[in-house]
């Protein structure tokens, strides 16, 4: 890997020349930094290594993990309370009975998956399939976001340097190079392009594009510069439906993406901007130059027209998927969990998950993720406190 000393000056020295402050970028929506990471000694934690694993030796008793298993429906009484969960394990059945309420952490996918299955969700789509609705929700399912992802290629005239001990610094002490996520962010407050949405006329407007940009080694050694351009906030919007009530099969999952077309116009203005850094001197000085991508061969390079056929072939999904089981206000026809995260018409069951953001945020998700568990936490033990 590049020296993170050398890489982080020409980085810097890219973003003092277009005016962008290289700090932390928490502070400032205009800031470029390091990428914030949960990691300790170079490695990665999770969510199970922060919270779970430090306390489970001591709450054995309280605390039971079962693996290998698939919850396949929640249990709802003829009064409409949640009472438990049905779920699948080694091809047997089996039944989980709850003292006090169940709470719902299946994912962007599966948790409404999961409560349509249990007849919580648009009444149109249950009666395709014979469930019982117990609560008319048409916002299960619906509302599906993810960040839109592409990259661009600047190739550079920098070979990789030679570092035998990038390897053994990493193993023996956690450190150097390996250790760290040489990764910096940059967010835009807007792209350049003008939109017909109503998103553009908030009085804090959220930024339109943010960028990753990292070392890449694009051929014969050399090093180069990946420009990964994020369409923060897409207009448009997917779904989850079901395809059978077979618990087993997956649920079917229509993303929608770039079905409004300021989605298009939108990220073609940020990617223009991202690739704007091959004017820097920073990036002149190491024979700075975009790599355009072999696939739109034939479309004029820097053309509306070459940047709509990158789009349509290269870009991806940014694993940031969310917002398929909203929170939101009563009055909401689209809100499936009020703001204690408690599933509108049914008693004691709440979801905490990615599911019930309204919209996605101008960020990675897992923070957010992080902070809604906190969130139910805290309205968990305020509800069975009285």
């Amino acid at each position: 890997m590049l020296s993170q000393t050398l890489f982080f000056r020409l980085l810097r020295d890219i973003f003092d020349e277009i005016g962008i402050q290289f700090a932390s970028y928490n502070d400032d929506i205009e800031t470029a930094g390091q990428k914030v990471q949960t990691t300790y000694r170079g490695l990665r934690e999770t969510s199970a290594s922060a919270y779970l694993r430090p306390v489970f030796p001591e709450r054995k008793d309280r605390l039971h993990i079962l693996t290998r298993a698939l919850a396949t429906k929640v249990l709802i009484n003829d009064n409409g309370t949640a009472y438990g969960v049905q779920y699948m394990r080694d091809g047997q059945d089996f039944t989980a009975i709850a003292r006090k309420e169940v709470i719902l952490s299946a994912g962007v996918f599966g948790t409404p998956h999961l409560l349509m299955l249990s007849g919580i969700g648009p009444k149109s789509e249950l009666d395709l399939f014979n469930i019982t609705t117990i609560s008319d929700l048409a916002g299960v399912g619906s509302n599906l976001q993810d960040h839109l992802v592409v990259t661009s290629a600047i190739a550079t005239n920098i070979t990789r340097p030679k570092n035998t001990n990038m390897e053994t610094e990493f193993i023996m002490n956690g450190q150097g190079n390996i250790a760290y996520d040489n990764m910096v962010v940059w967010a835009r407050k807007n792209s350049g392009a003008e939109s017909g949405t109503s998103m553009d006329q908030r009085a804090n407007p959220y930024p339109e594009i943010f960028l990753f940009a990292f070392e890449t080694e694009l051929s014969n050694n050399t090093l180069g510069l990946a420009m990964v351009t994020i369409l923060a906030h897409p207009r448009s919007t997917g779904k989850i439906r079901l395809q059978s009530t077979d618990p087993t099969v997956q649920p079917k999952i229509d993303p929608n993406y770039y079905s409004n077309e300021d989605d298009y116009r939108l990220h073609i203005a940020g990617i223009k901007e991202s690739e704007k850094m091959v004017n820097t001197m920073a990036l002149k000085n190491v024979g700075g130059r975009v790599v355009p991508d072999p696939t739109c061969i034939g479309k004029i390079y820097g053309s509306d027209e070459y940047y709509r056929c990158l789009i349509n072939h290269k870009a991806r999904f940014g694993w940031h998927a969310c917002c398929t089981a909203k929170i939101g206000a009563g009055t909401d026809e689209f809100a499936v969990v009020n703001p204690q995260l408690q599933v509108y018409g049914v008693r004691n069951l709440r979801v905490a998950d990615a599911s019930v953001m309204p919209h996605i945020t101008t960020a990675n998700t897992q923070a957010p993720c992080y902070m809604i568990g906190e969130k139910a936490s805290d309205e968990i033990k305020n509800t069975w406190r009285q």
